[in-house]
C-alpha cells in the first residue's frame, strides 16, 4: 500500500512537471513561481469544470495532459528544441523535496479540528463520493465558501488515493508550491541564501499553521495556505515591479484562486490592486 501510494504521488508530480514545462516554456516565468502560478491556474480550471459538472473528466484530463506534455518536452530536449533545466533549479528542488517530506509526516494522519467536519473535510468527502460539487442538500454547515481548495484536493485524491492523510498531503504540496516563491532570487543550492530561505519557509510554516491550539498540517483549514499565497503574490509583485502589467498577469490566477478559497480574500485583491496602481 505504501509503495503504491508513493508511486501514484510520483505520477501526480510527474504530470505537474508537464504543466510546469508548458508554463516555463511559454512565459519564461522565474522557476520559483512556477508551482504557485501553475497550481492556481489549474485549480481555477478544475473549479470552472466543476461548475459545469465536468469535474471528474477535468481531473483525469489534466492528469493525462500533463503526462503527455512532459513526454513532448522530453522529446524536445532530445532534439535540443526544448529544455527542462528549470526542474533542477534551487526553487524547484525545494518544492520537490519539501513536498515529499510531508509524505512520512502525514502518513496515516486524520482530521481533528471541528471545521473539517463542518466544512472542509465534508466538502471534499462529498465531492469524492459524488464526483461533483456539494448540492443544496449537503450536510456541510458553512455553505458560503467556494470549493477552491477542494477542487485541487479532489484532483490530487482522484490520482493519488482517497484518504484523510492523502488529502492532507495534497494541501501540504500546494502550501510548498506557494512557499517556493521565497526562492525567487536564489541562484545556487550551495549558497547561504538557499538555506536562509529554507529556514524562513520553515519559520513561516511554524508561525502560520498554528491555530486554536491545533497544527493545520493535520487539517484542511485554509488560513495558513491563504497566508502563503499572499506571500507568493507579494514576491511576484517584487519580481515584476518594473513590469507591473506582466506581474499582474501572473498574479491573476493566484488571486483568483484565493477568492475561490474564501470570499474575504477580495480584500487582498484590493490590496494588490492598489500596489499595481502605485507601481
Amino acid at each position: 500500500v505504501v509503495v503504491w501510494t508513493v508511486l501514484r504521488w510520483l505520477a501526480f508530480v510527474v504530470a505537474l512537471c508537464g504543466w510546469f514545462a508548458l508554463v516555463s516554456h511559454s512565459t519564461k516565468l522565474n522557476s520559483a513561481f512556477l508551482p504557485v502560478v501553475t497550481l492556481s491556474a489549474l485549480t481555477v480550471v478544475l473549479f470552472t469544470a466543476g461548475v459545469f459538472h465536468f469535474l471528474h473528466v477535468a481531473a483525469w484530463g489534466l492528469f493525462f495532459a500533463g503526462i503527455g506534455l512532459l513526454i513532448l518536452f522530453i522529446v524536445g530536449c532530445c532534439r535540443k528544441k526544448a529544455s527542462l533545466s528549470f526542474l533542477y533549479s534551487p526553487p524547484m528542488l525545494f518544492f520537490f523535496v519539501a513536498s515529499a517530506v510531508f509524505i512520512p509526516i502525514l502518513w496515516g494522519a486524520h482530521y481533528y479540528h471541528y471545521d473539517n467536519f463542518s466544512h472542509w473535510g465534508t466538502v471534499l468527502s462529498e465531492m469524492l463520493s459524488f464526483r461533483d460539487f456539494p448540492t443544496a442538500h449537503t450536510v456541510v454547515v458553512f455553505r458560503d465558501y467556494a470549493p477552491g481548495t477542494a477542487s485541487f484536493l479532489y484532483w490530487f485524491c482522484t490520482v493519488v488515493g482517497k484518504g484523510e492523510d492523502i488529502a492532507l498531503m495534497g494541501q501540504a504540496l500546494f502550501s510548498c508550491g506557494a512557499l517556493t516563491a521565497l526562492f525567487f532570487r536564489v541562484k545556487k543550492v550551495r549558497s547561504f541564501s538557499f538555506w536562509a530561505y529554507a529556514v524562513l519557509a520553515l519559520t513561516l510554516t511554524c508561525l502560520l499553521v498554528y491555530d486554536d491550539g491545533t497544527l493545520q498540517i493535520y487539517n484542511l483549514l485554509v488560513d495558513a495556505l491563504m497566508g502563503f499565497l499572499a506571500v507568493a503574490a507579494w514576491f511576484l509583485r517584487e519580481e515584476y515591479r518594473h513590469r507591473p502589467l506582466r506581474g499582474w498577469f501572473f498574479m491573476t490566477p493566484v488571486l483568483t484562486f484565493l477568492i475561490l478559497v474564501k470570499s474575504n480574500a477580495a480584500l487582498l485583491l484590493i490590496f494588490f490592486g492598489l500596489f499595481l496602481f502605485y507601481d
